[in-house]
């Protein structure tokens, strides 16, 4: 199970606080359900209020293994998004189109919060 969004912030913080720098990369990106603009943009301004100078990320793609079991519990808790997004995913594990795209962009909108300084490059 991968650690709760507050604990890697922590992390994040605690890194940065030693000099390491951070990039967060959101993934995976989900139709329909952190793809909105206000979801990514709380995660990167979080991740930038952590200390982060870079932050990215990718939608999700889901093999036929991780479909049996996403599908079910999507249908089961989220039942709008348990209905539309197994028809995206019957031709390819891949989300195809203009969404990866659209998706790639939203992300791009958030520039890092710290330029490298002429300086810093040298280390």
């Amino acid at each position: 199970m991968a650690p709760r969004p507050d604990l890697r912030l922590a992390a994040v913080r605690k890194l940065t606080s030693h000099g390491i720098r951070v990039t967060v990369f959101s993934a995976p990106v989900l139709p329909m359900l952190t793809d909105s603009d206000a979801s990514l943009d709380a995660v990167a301004k979080a991740a930038r209020k952590a200390g982060a100078q870079g932050f990215g990320g990718n939608v999700v793609f889901l093999k036929p293994c991780a479909r049996q079991v996403f599908f079910p519990f999507l249908e089961e808790k989220i039942p709008d998004a348990g209905a539309a997004l197994p028809e995206r995913f019957e031709r390819s594990s891949y989300l195809r189109g203009d969404y990866p795209e659209r998706i790639k962009e939203r992300i791009a909108r958030h520039p890092p919060p710290l330029r490298l300084r002429p300086d810093d490059q040298a280390r």
